[in-house]
């Protein structure tokens, strides 16, 4: 299962989600898994993350949910359109797939939140595309998927996933919190602080971690991702990263790097970058390059849509030596 809290508002997104994957077949847990996409398209940056089913298998082999719908988004096309087909898009494949599971067990629910450009200023969004009535995670599962606009005003907080394992003293000290005027830090470390309340509850601990990842968009399309880690040592902290540039679009995902190195990378336009970032707490040590590539995924395809681009050479990745925290908003 998971725990997924997200807080929009109109300086930023904040979504924070654990990371465990749970495999109710074997028993197996694994407390280190990534279950978000951020996808740039025509006009929003969007963060897809989701509770319920995380691997599925198919032909004999198990597929990752989160790579699944990331490759599946990029053989459509989806990081040349609009952010409407994209949710569409989502909504259809999740409704094809999912089909063929046991109804038992195909509760599930995509969170996508961002920011989507206007004629005026960026307007931020959530939605819910799941299969279950009202979101309720011991409600029945239907056969199809439906998307459910989230988006009352800012400042709207979501929770989904195994809700129940927060107590009545967990939410009042996160509205407290909340209401502060906190900056994005403040705020990731709210919702993690919430979440691992949850994973000390007696039922929350077989389905929720107290590993976090926390991804903030901000109105312009830029974003940062943070692996709060409970464990330390190697970690795949990073989530799948997709956007379109100069005639193809690209993802990466699944990076390793050593926690507290003080890393952080820049991906994708310079003007809307993306960035992911570890602990702070020690001085960094600069990386070769030729490594850091070896210790993530890429997968690169050439435009399904604006074919008539031009393929243009563009660096994947910049490694940054400064903390890229006060970019964003407060």
């Amino acid at each position: 299962m998971t725990l997924n809290l997200t807080l929009v508002g109109r300086k930023g997104i904040v979504q924070v989600s654990d990371r465990l994957y749970s495999y109710p077949d074997t028993g197996e847990v694994r407390d280190e898994s990534n279950k978000a996409i951020i996808i740039r398209c025509a006009d929003a940056t969007l963060s897809i993350t989701f509770t319920g089913i995380a691997t599925f298998f198919w032909n004999g082999q198990e597929h990752r949910i989160d790579q699944w719908l990331a490759e599946s988004l990029q053989v459509a096309g989806l990081p040349e359109l609009p952010h409407d087909q994209v949710l569409a898009h989502i909504q259809k494949v999740a409704t094809d797939l999912f089909r063929s599971f046991p109804s038992v067990r195909r509760r599930h629910t995509f969170v996508v939140s961002g920011f989507v450009q206007s004629s005026d200023n960026p307007v931020p969004h959530a939605w819910f595309v799941d299969n279950c009535a009202g979101n309720e995670w011991f409600q029945q599962s239907g056969d199809s998927f439906h998307i459910h606009d989230m988006t009352v005003g800012p400042g709207r907080f979501l929770a989904t996933g195994f809700v129940k394992a927060m107590s009545r003293r967990t939410k009042r000290r996160l509205k407290k919190e909340l209401d502060q005027k906190l900056d994005v830090g403040g705020i990731e470390r709210a919702l993690v602080r919430a979440i691992r309340d949850a994973a000390a509850d007696p039922q929350g601990s077989r389905v929720i971690s107290k590993n976090c990842m926390a991804i903030t968009l901000d109105p312009l399309g830029g974003c940062r991702a943070v692996h709060y880690s409970e464990s330390g040592g190697t970690s795949v902290y990073g989530p799948f990263l997709m956007w379109y540039e100069g005639g193809r679009s690209f993802i990466v995902g699944d990076i390793e790097v050593l926690e507290g190195s003080g890393l952080a990378l820049q991906f994708g336009d310079q003007s809307r970058p993306f960035f992911l970032q570890v602990r702070w707490d020690e001085p960094m040590v600069q990386p070769d390059i030729k490594e850091l590539h070896s210790r993530m995924k890429v997968r690169t395809a050439n435009a399904v849509h604006r074919t008539e681009e031009p393929v243009v050479s563009a660096p994947l990745m910049t490694i940054i030596t400064k903390d890229p925290t006060p970019w964003f908003p407060k």
